[in-house]
């Protein structure tokens, strides 16, 4: 994040303001004394419908209470089907022009 990049006033790309926002939010958190940095490998989708909204909000509500059995957990306890139901509704909602596609956080 470091490298200047430019954005356009006028019509900035979603990806710019992602970057920006990005940015700035790591700044004021290191600012503040705290070690930050975000997740990689993450996954974009658009939400193309209000059952997907809905599965996406709860999804991020109860994420904490899941870490016994988040992926990412070298002591996960098994699987994590809320996750699973999560990306079969998002997958049953439509492809979009480009699905799901895997970026680099």
């Amino acid at each position: 994040m470091g490298e200047a990049f430019r954005v356009d006033k006028e019509r900035p790309t979603l990806g710019q303001v992602v970057r920006y926002f990005k940015a700035m939010v790591t700044r004021r958190v290191r600012q503040a004394g705290y070690a930050f940095a975000w997740q990689r490998n993450y996954f974009e989708h658009i939400i193309r419908s209000e059952r997907a909204l809905r599965a996406v909000r709860r999804y991020i509500r109860y994420n904490p209470l899941r870490w016994e059995v988040d992926r990412y957990n070298p002591q996960a306890t098994g699987p994590d089907l809320e996750a699973r139901r999560l990306w079969e509704v998002l997958r049953r909602s439509g492809p979009g022009p480009k699905g799901l596609v895997r970026t680099r956080g």
